[in-house]
């Protein structure tokens, strides 16, 4: 079974850098760090068969296993009898001991000699170097292994999960906290499985114990807040929105369910359970301890519902011309979200039917004085202007930070009857100052680039005798 949240889009105005990051570092490592490795492995290998080791080596291995543990049997004389003798550790731990190959045996000093050269080459295998060997742990691949994959479908089936829960997890914590906790979780996700199989020198690689961990660490975070999940079953799948604490236990189940039927399974599931309990906890921790855990990301998207709900209500409300019914649920939407476009929009229409209001001077003002340059915008403006111009009541209230913007807007976008309009009320004001000589050299410059010369003088000839007034 396969549970993922869907439930939010990425807001790229805060990315998700760290889960970024991660992602590049783990492809990177794959296709440079590990791109020859099959190669090394090949090489290995084939000393082995070649040198002879195979002929030495084999025939005690066979002869241990009947001894020890009757009940397994040897895969045969291929890759697969390779890999299973040079991962068994108890056998692999007598042979390095020389008790099974004793310095008493005639070919002891040639296997010694065969085997350093074939564990040489074995160093060149990246995964089997950085990986994590419970038998063999060191502080070094308790990190290096969350950073190796086995192949190209292990590494873009991890990526998917890192950056389908990272993403939700890194907003929630931040960029240090979350590159922690997720490092933190990849180590306790090998801890796990050390304690519980500490016998290995089978290499455990992947990202997916500290994914894991990251989902672990959703559930712990986003808790009872309702969570909108894709699972796939077999061969159905569907969305379901239920609390985010309640996938946890459904992924510690799916995960010991799978351990118990896939026991010889090259999956490490028991490095997925130790990083879903990991994060889980750290979860836990970082909601306690974190002082600038920041759970907007997901609160928002609710308000954002209940917004889009609630204009929705307005626009019914409208549609049936009950504008005096419309108006108070769409102020308290613009005094929640100061000026938001929609909203405003929405008040001015309603507000257009009442022109001797103070509601429509006041809305029709914050019209006029948008600043954004879209086409969108400036026809909303322009259009905003005429009617006000033509049905305020008892006039227009235009000042002159008002009538300064407009004109500016109108002149950027070649206007030139609605700005020579609003320049003649800015020339008639007696207290000229230097934003109104700015408003007259842009119009006059337009002007003159548009072929009308002899407004352009006039214009200029205004601005000449403002200035020799000294106003």
């Amino acid at each position: 079974m396969i549970i993922i949240p869907f439930d939010r889009r990425i807001d790229w105005s805060r990315p998700p850098v760290m889960t970024i990051l991660l992602i590049a570092i783990n492809v990177l490592v794959f296709f440079i760090v590990q791109s020859g490795e099959d190669k090394a492995l090949d090489r290995a290998y084939d000393f082995y068969m070649d040198s002879g080791l195979s002929k030495i080596e084999y025939p005690v291995y066979k002869e241990y296993l009947q001894q020890q543990t009757p009940e397994r049997s040897f895969y045969g004389k291929d890759i697969n009898g390779w890999w299973q003798l040079q991962h068994d550790y108890g056998f692999i731990e007598r042979l390095q001991a020389g008790e099974i190959i004793t310095p008493s045996s005639p070919d002891f000093t040639e296997w010694r000699r065969i085997r350093e050269r074939f564990d040489e080459l074995m160093t060149k295998v990246v995964f089997i170097e950085y990986g994590f060997k419970t038998a063999q742990p060191t502080l070094l691949t308790f990190f290096t292994h969350m950073f190796l994959h086995g192949g190209i479908g292990h590494l873009l089936g991890n990526m998917f999960f890192l950056f389908a829960v990272g993403f939700m997890v890194e907003a929630a914590l931040g960029k240090i906290a979350f590159l922690s906790l997720y490092l933190l979780s990849g180590i306790g996700s090998a801890a796990f499985y050390l304690l519980l199989s500490p016998d290995s020198l089978v290499p455990g690689v992947g990202a997916s114990g500290a994914i894991s961990g990251l989902m672990g660490m959703y559930a712990s975070l986003y808790w009872f807040r309702r969570i909108r999940f894709f699972y796939f079953l077999f061969f159905y799948f569907d969305y379901i929105t239920i609390p985010a604490i309640a996938l946890l236990p459904l992924w510690i189940g799916s995960e010991i369910f799978q351990i118990i039927i896939h026991a010889d399974s090259n999956i490490n599931f028991l490095a997925h359970l130790g990083g879903l309990l990991s994060g889980a906890a750290l979860g836990m921790a970082a909601k306690r301890f974190i002082s600038s855990l920041d759970m907007s990301f997901y609160d928002d998207r609710k308000k954002e519902e209940l917004f889009v709900t609630r204009l929705s209500r307005a626009d019914a409300l409208c549609q049936r011309l009950e504008f005096k019914q419309a108006l108070p649920l769409l102020k308290q939407l613009n005094k929640e979200d100061a000026d938001h476009p929609a909203v405003l929009y929405r008040l001015h229409q309603c507000t257009r039917l009442m022109p001797e209001g103070d509601d429509y001077h006041r809305y029709s003002r914050k019209v006029l004085l948008l600043q954004d340059q879209d086409q969108q915008t400036h026809h909303w403006v322009r259009d905003t202007f005429k009617h006000y111009l033509k049905h305020a009541m008892p006039k227009p209230h235009l000042d002159r930070r008002l009538v300064t913007i407009l004109a500016r807007r109108f002149i950027r976008e070649g206007e030139f009857e609605d700005a020579e309009f609003l320049a003649g009320l800015l020339i008639r004001d007696p207290t000229a100052d230097k934003d109104i000589i700015d408003v007259l050299e842009r119009l006059a410059n337009m002007l003159e680039k548009n072929g009308e010369g002899q407004k352009s003088l006039q214009y200029r000839m205004e601005m000449t005798k403002m200035l020799g007034t000294g106003n």
